[in-house]
């Protein structure tokens, strides 16, 4: 199954935008696992949490989905995503304030085996960082006085569920700089200035690399 590129052509519009990224020290040890998916284009990223390490109000984001083994969440601008306009207008106006919108998507497989490995970044972190991953994707999704997740609709992709996010689409607030922000949540760090997939991917890997080499990963 290829990453679907619903939001990546808006991410594509802030290429000028670009700056540099500056890999850091990987982690202390782990106790569980994120998973970072690259669209197959290079351009978007989502994040994807082990389903045991989420909450019961993002277990429940994943409506009737049969007991699904990783939650990956994903930021985009609406209109592009849920809407479904891809005009040229939409893609140039990327860079302005815009209401955007997080992609939920359960999986009842692991990210590697749905999307392809080379396509998925896994990096480890503790327990502590998935509470704070778990926290940012809360705070990410605009919810009810009562705490309801404000439900958008489902998508072109079969499983994937749109919610509306609880903060502007824009020039520096675009996919992949939500993907560091909710790295940095779970202690992965990631410069704030990631504007692209490139820029998450190039820090992360030597992270992951170190991880792995002192087999820190649990094996999902």
């Amino acid at each position: 199954m290829r990453v679907p590129e619903w939001s990546a052509l808006p991410c594509v519009a802030l290429l000028l935008l670009a700056g540099c990224a500056t890999p850091l020290p990987p982690p202390g040890p782990v106790a569980t696992n994120i998973v970072v998916t690259i669209d197959d284009n290079g351009w978007h990223t989502d994040i994807c949490l082990h389903a045991e390490d989420a909450d019961p109000w993002l277990i429940g984001l994943a409506k009737d989905a049969d007991n699904p083994r990783f939650l990956c969440f994903g930021f985009g601008l609406r209109r592009f995503m849920v809407e479904h306009d891809h005009s040229l207008f939409t893609v140039l106006s990327a860079a302005l304030p815009s209401r955007a919108a997080i992609a939920m998507t359960p999986l009842p497989t692991t990210p590697a085996a749905m999307f392809g490995a080379d396509n998925v970044v896994s990096l480890g972190i503790g327990r502590a960082g998935a509470k704070g991953l778990v926290a940012f994707i809360r705070a990410s999704i605009q919810a009810d006085a009562d705490g309801t997740p404000q439900n958008l609709g489902d998508g072109p992709v079969p499983g994937r569920i749109f919610y509306a996010a609880a903060t502007s689409y824009y020039g520096l607030n675009t996919c992949n700089t939500w993907t560091g922000a909710a790295l940095r949540s779970a202690g992965i760090p990631v410069d704030d200035g990631a504007l692209f997939a490139s820029d998450v991917i190039r820090q992360i890997r030597p992270i992951a690399a170190a991880q792995a080499k002192g087999a820190a990963l649990n094996n999902y």
